[in-house]
């Protein structure tokens, strides 16, 4: 039963990490440049492409987001959701080969070359997605059945997020940096 409410919590800890994700691929400011200057423009060979490819990515990742964050209890969207994360393992791979070195673009603007983290971050997120599979209840359920459990693994979750994660927002590198002694990169 514990693994069960273990898998519940993870359509919070994904869809947040999807929705903040898809938020900054969509309506930040820098998206546009992010997505010409990221692996993805070298793959497709096209900037254009890759701006549009980009934007719906984001889109998905929004509408991903806000649907694992509901108060209902959609169980295909966890298999919509590892769907998505096979694409992301997919890309970071294509990306590691065809494109070293340049930004993955994974989470919004902040840009970091793409690299083994990336990939462990891709497989982690898949990892978890498919974890989730085993969930039969809200996620609200899992967090008051089994607080104490559910909460040290949502901690421990999101200290190796923002480990395997560089490029996240800058107020997040500074916990990082402080947490793990890493300095920004």
């Amino acid at each position: 039963m514990l693994l069960t409410y273990l898998a519940d919590i993870q359509y919070w800890f994904l869809g947040i990490i999807l929705l903040y994700s898809g938020v900054l691929k969509v309506f930040g400011k820098q998206s546009g440049v992010a997505s010409t200057h990221s692996a993805l423009k070298v793959i497709l060979k096209n900037a254009n492409l890759a701006l549009i490819l980009y934007k719906i990515v984001g889109f998905v990742e929004l509408s991903v987001g806000v649907l694992l964050l509901v108060p209902i209890h959609y169980g295909w969207i966890i298999y919509l959701t590892t769907g998505l994360t096979i694409c992301f393992v997919a890309y970071v791979l294509i990306a590691l080969k065809k494109a070293p070195g340049m930004p993955c673009s994974c989470l919004g603007k902040h840009e970091q070359a793409i690299s083994w983290r990336s990939l462990v971050r891709a497989v982690f997120f898949l990892a978890l997605s498919v974890f989730g599979w085993k969930a039969k209840h809200l996620a609200i359920v899992g967090l008051l059945k089994a607080p104490y459990q559910s909460s040290l693994v949502l901690i421990f979750e999101t200290l190796l997020f923002l480990y395997l994660s560089p490029e996240v927002h800058p107020v997040f590198k500074n916990i990082r940096g402080s947490i793990f002694g890493i300095k920004n990169s």
